[in-house]
């Protein structure tokens, strides 16, 4: 049921005008994947179309991705508070075994790796579900089993070159077993001067990446990101020396 809040925000007397405030109360919504194997549980304005898109099967390889990728959108849309998205895996051929190791990720374009999250796996009902909160391209993973090898000197090369106007970074490891599709490895990263402090990429704070790859065996890379904060939105705290 649409929900309105009606607030009479002032009287000019003189004029006998009354104005009339009016804000929307975000409400509780299911919206479906166009083939019906993803559902969002969201809290979202009653107005506002949302849409899980299925994207064109890919012919190149992925690193982990299991099934289809789909998108969110709108995709400049935000979340008021954490919402459940429940994928289907039951008919993707996959074992018993390697099902507990599903994870919902999501792609995070300002680091260009995808990011797994916590995820609770529901064999009865061939489902994988995690809170979300960000509107972006989904997908079921199935990370490897991969060496988490100590990248401290790769990772430091970067941190001693940061480019012009830099105030605060985080660094992030990924690895990948297809060409350029990286996979984040969680705890691996480092943060320094104001990063974690500010708002990437919006509200006049931009910020820039720099990387490195790294290669070990036969078949397997890791990519050391760094995001830049360039100039203003240290707050006070301590920036790069």
């Amino acid at each position: 049921m649409r929900q309105w809040l009606f607030v009479i925000a002032g009287i000019l007397i003189a004029a006998g005008t009354i104005f009339i405030v009016v804000s929307r109360t975000p409400e509780d919504r299911t919206v479906l994947s166009d083939d019906g194997r993803v559902t969002l549980l969201g809290s979202f304005d009653s107005t506002q179309s949302v849409a899980l898109s299925t994207l064109p099967t890919s012919t190149a390889p992925f690193t982990a991705v299991v099934g289809p990728v789909y998108q969110l959108l709108p995709d400049h849309l935000s979340f008021t508070r954490d919402s459940q998205l429940s994928m289907k895996y039951s008919d993707l051929g996959i074992s018993a075994m390697d099902a507990y190791r599903l994870q919902i990720g999501w792609y995070d374009d300002s680091i260009t790796m995808w990011q797994p999250l916590d995820s609770d796996v529901d064999p009865s009902r061939g489902l994988v579900t995690a809170n979300i909160r960000q509107f972006a391209r989904y997908a079921l993973l199935l990370p490897g089993q991969v060496a988490r090898p100590n990248l401290e000197q790769e990772t430091q090369k970067l941190i001693d070159a940061p480019p012009a106007g830099a105030v605060g970074y985080e660094t992030f490891v990924g690895y990948a077993t297809a060409p350029g599709d990286y996979v984040l490895l969680p705890g691996l990263g480092k943060s320094g001067g104001c990063a974690g402090k500010f708002v990437t990429g919006e509200n006049g704070k931009p910020t820039m990446l720099t990387s490195m790859s790294v290669h070990f065996g036969d078949h397997l890379d890791y990519e050391v990101v760094a995001r830049w904060q360039i100039g203003s939105g240290c707050q006070g705290l301590a920036v790069i020396e």
